[in-house]
């Protein structure tokens, strides 16, 4: 555990949220001295000086008061922009005798944290003697959102020396805790503060665990709430990706509004479980409910249909939408491709530059992804040629697998290396994987190890390399290299992760491991599995005789 984890209490071991609420030896923190003073010395001076200004610098322009002032810096402090223009401001309140309000200060700290110059804040910050919790808690914010996140925590413990912390402290601190161990010490100072029941600190509390994997931790942080809101709701459906269309319906039968985030979420599920009732209805709720369809939600709209196998509806969102940006663009392009429209993606592709859109690199990946599936071996090749030549754009790794992946779908597997060894960069697993799958598509066994010798090198964990291989050399009936293949992968401790199915039924979608008999219907499952396994041996079908899954 790092030096900093342990400034904030000293706790062993907090097994669980429980026991912090139980266990008030938790809730004495033992505080740590002064950290701020040890890192004035590196911060540089702050960008405004008293050179040249008079001694006494408490006047105002002729004929204005305090408060038409006051309102004046307010309204530039809002519209500022840019560090330059913060740094005249801040001259201007410094002529204006203003800088030292407490107000301005905060406003100040505010705005240097989000324009990247922390130790500007952090020289401010220290020059204000007399603090609130308001200028301590945008210290915390700003320190969080920074390429140092960690010293937020050092603040939070300078900051328990004189203020106690509010239901504001705790949102952007819990963000920057590095581990679930530092996160339960934050936990432990929520109760402290008597904030266990507060919305805030309880929807960054649920996020937290949910970002460590910690569901069941998230969930009963949940459970426990006496008040819900909108946010609460989407951040316990955000950090729980198999539960978020049961929790969905939930929110609804709480009459809990939700918005265009929790829409994005629960439309991102659907599409990963291919649930396209489920989606339709979703859809619907939104048009009944009048939830406000923005890019965002319509990005996730076409995301679902397409991944659903329903182009024509996702085509419908895509028509409808008011503003087409180019994400838009990219997701229409995207769901064409992974439907293997590779025509209706050039044709819509042809549509994007008549409306004046000029492609970025993600284009690129929906387009040339489009033409693979669908086998447009010319077309896809005048595309990559035209990245460089016609948009300036140079081709990455991802536009390079797409094509390898093409000439490896369509057989072209000597063609397929020889564009490997003149690619300018080096090749990557992404390349060298479609080659291995395209290698056992069509049985070519020397080039499949030689691919498979490349991603052991690259990716010596991944199971899915060493399954691909394993395969080939069972259908080419190789079994003594697959057994070799296989005790090689026990000797490294490699395992493969189950295979997962999903298929919608009823308006329910239903999961199936391979090997496993806890879905309740298992029994009649596999009872008519077996009998179309009879059945097809009977129309004189070959079952392989060895699989990878026979373990």
């Amino acid at each position: 555990m790092s030096a900093t984890s342990l400034l904030i209490l000293p706790l062993h071991s907090l097994p669980s949220s429980d026991s912090l609420s139980l266990s008030p030896k938790y809730l004495h923190p033992s505080l740590p001295r002064k950290l701020i003073s040890r890192r004035r010395a590196s911060s540089p001076p702050l960008p405004i000086t008293s050179e040249g200004l008079p001694p006494s610098p408490s006047f105002l322009p002729h004929g204005t008061d305090s408060s038409t002032l006051y309102r004046e810096m307010v309204s530039l402090l809002r519209s500022c922009d840019n560090l330059q223009h913060l740094t005249q401001i801040h001259a201007r309140l410094f002529r204006l005798n203003l800088h030292m309000k407490i107000f301005f200060v905060t406003q100040l700290v505010a705005l240097y944290a989000a324009f990247a110059a922390m130790d500007y804040a952090l020289r401010l910050f220290d020059f204000k003697k007399k603090k609130n919790v308001f200028l301590w808690n945008a210290m915390i914010r700003g320190y969080s959102k920074s390429d140092c996140p960690h010293r937020s925590i050092e603040v939070f413990c300078d900051m328990l020396l004189e203020f106690q912390p509010d239901e504001f402290t705790f949102p952007y601190l819990l963000r920057s805790c590095e581990s679930i161990c530092e996160g339960k010490q934050v936990h432990a100072h929520v109760w402290k503060a008597g904030l266990h029941d507060n919305v805030f600190a309880c929807s960054a509390l649920i996020a937290m665990y949910g970002n460590f994997g910690a569901i069941g931790e998230a969930h009963k942080m949940f459970d426990k709430m006496s008040e819900r809101d909108v946010v609460c709701w989407n951040v316990i459906i955000t950090g729980n990706p198999e539960m978020v269309l049961f929790m969905f319906q939930q929110m609804v039968q709480q009459e809990i509004v939700p918005t265009s985030v929790t829409m994005v979420n629960v439309l991102g599920a659907c599409g990963d479980t291919g649930a396209l009732i489920q989606g339709r209805w979703i859809h619907e709720f939104m048009v009944r409910n009048k939830i406000q369809m923005n890019l965002f939600v319509e990005t996730a709209l076409i995301a679902m249909y397409a991944k659903c196998g329903d182009v024509e509806a996702a085509r419908k969102v895509f028509d409808e939408a008011e503003h087409r940006d180019l994400v838009l663009w990219s997701a229409m392009l995207g769901g064409y491709g992974m439907n293997g429209c590779g025509m209706e993606a050039l044709e819509l592709f042809s549509l994007m530059e008549t409306c004046g859109l000029k492609p970025d690199s993600i284009t690129f990946v929906s387009l040339l992804s489009a033409c693979s599936h669908a086998g447009l071996v010319e077309e896809c090749l005048n595309l990559f040629s035209s990245m460089s030549k016609g948009y300036g754009i140079e081709p990455e790794i991802e536009h390079y697998a797409c094509v390898v992946d093409l000439l490896g779908r369509c057989g072209q597997l000597e063609e397929a290396i020889r564009f490997i060894e003149c690619m300018p960069k080096k090749p990557g697993a992404s390349i060298w994987g479609a080659l291995l799958g395209a290698s056992r598509v069509h049985g070519d066994v020397a080039l499949a190890e030689k691919a498979a010798d490349r991603l052991f090198e690259l990716e010596p964990e991944n199971a899915g390399n060493y399954v691909l291989l394993c395969n080939l050399y069972v259908d080419c009936g190789r079994l003594t290299d697959a057994m070799g293949l296989r005790r090689a992968m026990r000797k490294k401790k490699i395992k493969k992760v189950p295979g997962c199915s999903l298929i919608e039924v009823g308006n329910r979608v239903n999961s199936f491991t391979v090997g496993s008999k806890s879905h309740p219907e298992s029994e009649r499952i596999y009872a008519v599995l077996e009998w179309l396994n009879l059945h097809a041996m009977e129309l004189g079908y070959q079952i392989n005789g060895v699989s990878f899954s026979d373990d």
